[in-house]
């Protein structure tokens, strides 16, 4: 049976699943704390004191986009060269 989804948070009554989020009432959600985060570091300085250590967990967090867009097709590579291996 297909289901339909749409992003404004209407959906068939069968319809499950475990990472879909709608739209509504998300955007308002992520608005509302875009606008606090705004008022609340409108001076643009760190609340912490103190530099954190240089570490691997820090510099992972930094650049962590690359990562996530990196590893994408390293896994897939593997995987497809792998594959054959069975």
């Amino acid at each position: 049976m297909l289901t339909e989804t749409y992003s404004f948070g209407i959906y068939s009554p069968g319809f499950s699943s475990f990472d879909y989020f709608p739209l509504i009432p998300w955007l308002g959600v992520f608005l509302i704390r875009a606008a606090l985060g705004m008022s609340a570091y409108s001076s643009r300085r760190s609340l912490l004191p103190w530099r954190l250590p240089g570490t691997f967990v820090n510099a992972a967090g930094r650049h962590s986009l690359l990562i996530y867009i990196a590893h994408q097709p390293l896994i897939m590579g593997l995987l497809y060269v792998l594959g054959p291996a069975k």
